[in-house]
């Protein structure tokens, strides 16, 4: 926390005493205590530092007139369209591209139609265009494919019952196949979870085992949480955004939870009236996903389980456990990477033992491109952090 944060944000002070700005150039900053993800925060957008007048001075601020220091300007919109153009006096040199035109085009079916019709130069690929896109010796050599630092699960309340009952958490974790899931759901788009972090994330554990499909184990746990073949297992409800992914992976975990005697059935909401319900704590069962917001093991770790991010946070699971917040609060106060780690890992493990999600798979990204389309890449964090000014166009 920055010092004075909280005065300032309460309307005790005028100013907030940690910010000083003590040149043209500089900004100083005076935390109450160390903060290793400080640094990391800095960089997400809503930290940027921006020009008073422009932010306060005109109708819309910021929201309608972007002002940066990146690679390309602010042009205007039109239409649907959003349009940069090259920024002429970027500190690292002009991009390549004098215009970036950004259409929202709000279904990707017709993203894809657009980009067939030469209309885009690069698009996500729709799931169910991957296999052909895969299939084609040209296109799939224009297929970018990267991990995201993102997570898909299945959350449990642990306040709720039947999952206040970790045998019963493990249990679910054992008999889902998620193997299965990913190779017919997603097309083998995406990667098994072992855990919380995934792959590439400082703290990420290879030797994390996780929870792998084992019905044995599945019938056996769930027998010593007193129900032996599913027999006085209540019926439950899997709540799920609407998606025709989240529908056919319910299919598998309906499944799957009838292999141990348990009567399941499906809830789809609209996006926003299903976040509404699990933030509120009112949903035993449901569907979920977390991408990170900075790149650091605390944006999954804390702000997902730690205690403090029951209700006003997205701690969904309720997860309240004394040890882990005393090693998640160590871990943001440890300034070194390398120290935290250990902790991180220590972390991890605990939840992954608490069960607190099943654990279905990390997030990936599939971009095509055009063959035009020159030194695009796509990182971990995704397309919206992708560096346009690296782009270049080759001669049709």
């Amino acid at each position: 926390m920055i010092k004075g944060s909280r005065e300032f944000s309460a309307g005790q002070a005028q100013e907030i005493a940690g910010i000083r700005v003590v040149g043209s150039h500089t900004i100083e900053f005076e935390l109450e205590k160390p903060f290793a993800p400080f640094v990391s925060l800095l960089a997400m957008c809503n930290a940027f530092v921006v020009p008073h007048e422009d932010a306060e001075g005109q109708p819309g601020g910021l929201a309608a007139f972007p002002v940066g220091t990146g690679a390309f300007k602010w042009v205007g919109r039109e239409g649907e369209t959003l349009v940069l153009a090259a920024n002429e006096d970027y500190f690292r040199g002009r991009p390549w591209l004098d215009r970036l035109e950004f259409p929202v085009i709000r279904d990707e079916i017709e993203r894809f139609t657009a980009f067939n019709e030469g209309k885009l130069s690069h698009v996500d690929v729709p799931d169910s265009q991957y296999r052909n896109v895969k299939q084609d010796p040209q296109r799939a050599s224009r297929l970018i494919e990267s991990s995201l630092w993102g997570s898909n699960y299945l959350g449990l309340n642990l306040q709720q019952p039947p999952f206040d009952n970790r045998l019963v958490r493990q249990a679910f974790n054992y008999a889902l196949d998620r193997e299965t899931i990913v190779r017919l759901v997603l097309n083998g788009r995406a990667q098994v979870a072992n855990g919380v972090l995934p792959p590439g994330i400082p703290g990420h554990n290879d030797d994390l085992a996780g929870y792998s499909y084992d019905l044995v184990k599945a019938r056996k746990l769930l027998a010593e949480a007193g129900y032996p073949d599913g027999k006085g297992f209540p019926e439950i409800a899997l709540q799920f955004n609407r998606d025709a992914i989240h529908s056919r992976t319910a299919e598998f975990v309906l499944a799957n939870l009838r292999d141990l005697g348990i009567n399941c059935i499906v809830r789809e909401l609209e996006f926003g009236e299903h976040l509404s319900s699990v933030e509120a704590g009112s949903v035993a069962f449901f569907r979920m996903g977390w991408t990170v917001d900075y790149p650091d093991p605390d944006s999954f770790l804390y702000t997902l389980f730690h205690s403090s991010n029951i209700g006003a946070g997205y701690n969904f699971s309720h997860m309240k456990n004394a040890e882990l917040d005393d090693l998640l609060d160590r871990a943001r106060f440890e300034t070194s990477m390398e120290k935290r780690i250990p902790i991180y890992h220590q972390a991890e493990k605990l939840i992954v033992d608490e069960a607190p999600w099943v654990f279905l798979h990390f997030y990936s990204a599939h971009l095509l491109r055009q063959p035009e389309v020159r030194n695009i890449k796509l990182g971990p964090m995704g397309e919206a952090l992708m560096q346009y000014r690296h782009i270049w166009l080759a001669q049709k």
